[in-house]
Order: C-alpha cells, then structure tokens, then sequence
C-alpha cells in the first residue's frame, strides 16, 4: 500500500465509539480536501466498527482496511500491513455530539421510529455475563409500557474476532430478545452501527447494560438507565470519568447487575420526558 496519513480505532465498539469522541480522528475525515485521501485502520473485535465510515460523505477518500482485534500491535504489525510505523496525529477534541451517517436502507425504519414513544432497550455486552437478564428486562418493559411507552429493542448479532499472537479465536455474540410480548418492537440486525446510534437519537430515553450503546446514550445525553456487572462498577463507576463519564448526568441512574429495583427504574421513567428534548427527523419527530 501506499504511505497515504492513516488513522487507528482499536477495540470494541465502544472503544471505537469512545475514541471518535474524545479524539479528532473521525471528525477530521469531514476537512478533508477534494484531493486528499486518508486510511482508516479499523481493529476491532465487532465487525460493524467499520459501519461508521461507509456511508460517509467522504467514503470515496477513505481507504477502509478492517481487521480482527490484534495484540500485540505496533510498528511491527503495521509495516505487515502496508501502513508506516505510527497513525496520523489528529489530536483530541471536547466530546461534543457527532454527525453520524447510517446506511441508506436505515431511513424507512428511522422515520417510522421518530414518531414514536418509546424507550430503548439495550440488553447485551459483548461478553454475556455483562448482559441484562432477561426476567429483569421483561420488568423494565412492563414498567415502560406502563408509563405510555413502546420498548424497542437494539442490538446486533455478530462473531467477534480477535488475533492474540498467531492464534485467531472467533466467538459468537448472543443478543437478548424479547420477542412476543405485546408493545415490545424487535430491531435486532436491522440497524447499522450509525443507525443504531441515531436511533437511540430519536428514543426517549434508554435502559442498558454498560457497553458501547450505553455510552452512545450517554455522548448523545439522553436519559440513561444503566446495570452494572459488580466488577466494572468497581473499577469504572467508583470513579469519575473514564467509561462512567455519564453516571452523573441528569436522569442518568446505575445500578449493580441482577439487582433490578423497580422502584428506581419507575423514577427514571417519572423524569425521562422532563429532560428529554424533542429531535427532528424526516418523517417525524422525538
């Protein structure tokens, strides 16, 4: 490959997400000039990362290069896939919102989403035992629809991939559903990655475990019910920032994981619409 500046977002979702935030490396794609082209590294373990970058208005410049999360990774691995030794410094931003691009075929289902009130339902981790059990998301649901709420439910399957030396391991990610109860809309794999992210733009508020669409709820500041796996609440939520940056938002409630409390999640639901400020959309509005 040529030496053309190249770009890196290593991770899972959220870690890619997390880094189009609080770095420039996303949005600096949209300066570019007519006749500049610019690499985009994609190493993570969900394959739909790269979804952020193929319908952007700039896609024609970008040189998409995806692969498996790797470790380790360094000059070494670059130079065997063509890249020089260190990725084009773009530097670090203020997390403010970002403008997304989701897939063309995401419009019908967005606009019919924006004329709907609902909650958004974010049920599943990239490793299982951070998921929300599901007799738990069956309450949250119950409680939502009793509040004048639709529940749609997000996710996407997919196998996550991962390099550790010369060993390639491949593993499947199992969303949580809950298919046929009244009032509850399944949109598993019918989003992608962007659309996603806008849809939870047009949702009210969201419940979730803590993974890349609980942060995507809380950049985009909507009101944020979050449950917590007991070791990440220790490591990430006792402290500020880091990837607990929005527990301390308006409206924005965590609690420890298989402790669902009722009672918290109907005051969440009390407050949703009182900071909850309506968004436009083609076809409707949130």
């Amino acid at each position: 490959m040529d030496q053309i500046p190249f770009v890196e977002f290593v991770g899972g979702l959220g870690d890619v997400i997390w880094t189009m935030h609080y770095t420039c490396k996303y949005t600096s794609l949209s300066a570019l000039g007519p006749d500049e082209k610019r690499r985009v590294v994609v190493l993570s373990h969900n394959p739909a990362s790269a979804e952020f970058f193929k319908w952007h208005p700039k896609a024609a410049q970008l040189d998409i290069l995806t692969l498996p999360y790797t470790s380790p990774w360094g000059p070494e691995q670059r130079r065997a896939h063509g890249l020089g030794d260190e990725p084009f410094d773009t530097g670090i931003r203020q997390p403010h919102p970002i403008r997304f691009y989701p897939s063309p075929e995401d419009a019908p289902v967005l606009a019919w989403l924006a004329s709907r009130r609902f909650i958004a339902f974010c049920l599943s981790a990239s490793e299982s035992h951070r998921s929300i059990p599901r007799e738990n998301a069956e309450t949250a649901a119950a409680l939502a629809k009793s509040y004048g709420y639709e529940v749609m439910v997000f996710g996407r399957r997919y196998s996550p991939q991962h390099i550790h030396g010369k060993t390639k391991i491949v593993m499947q990610h199992v969303e949580v559903t809950l298919e046929g109860l009244p009032g509850v809309t399944s949109l598993i794999d019918r989003l992608s990655a962007p659309g996603t992210v806008e849809a939870l733009r047009l949702a009210a508020g969201t419940f979730c475990t803590h993974s890349a669409l609980c942060l995507a709820s809380w950049f985009l500041q909507k009101p944020t019910f979050t449950m917590v796996k007991q070791d990440a609440h220790e490591r990430d939520f006792l402290t500020k920032g880091g990837y607990a940056f929005g527990q301390d938002f308006p409206n924005s409630w965590h609690v420890l994981l298989n402790y669902f409390d009722p009672v918290a999640f109907e005051e969440f639901l009390g407050g949703v619409d009182i900071v909850c400020p309506k968004v436009t959309y083609p076809g409707g509005t949130r």
